[in-house]
């Protein structure tokens, strides 16, 4: 299972990057409340591995290291982009 490249945002605040992981609880997915690490989400039974890293000075990078090949990375960044909208972040 192949990953896809890293998704790189700004304008995350400390209070974002809490909001993200409230959002995450809500979408199916734990985020930790460490800076940086991993997590796991599932789709349909299919699994897909995730690592982040959140900086104080508002940036946010998040990269798919695990999924199914019939998952295309356009859909995870569309899905991450939604989601980090909502806590006022986005694209670098």
């Amino acid at each position: 299972m192949a990953g896809c490249p890293s998704l790189r945002y700004v304008n995350v605040t400390k209070k974002g990057f809490e909001q993200l992981r409230k959002e995450g609880s809500k979408q199916g997915f734990a985020l930790p409340s460490s800076p940086s690490g991993q997590f796991a989400v599932s789709l349909g039974g299919r699994n897909l591995s995730f690592a982040y890293k959140w900086t104080p000075d508002q940036k946010l990078e998040l990269r798919c290291t695990k999924k199914p090949p019939f998952i295309p990375c356009s859909a995870i960044r569309s899905f991450a982009d939604n989601v980090v909208q909502k806590i006022g972040g986005q694209r670098a």
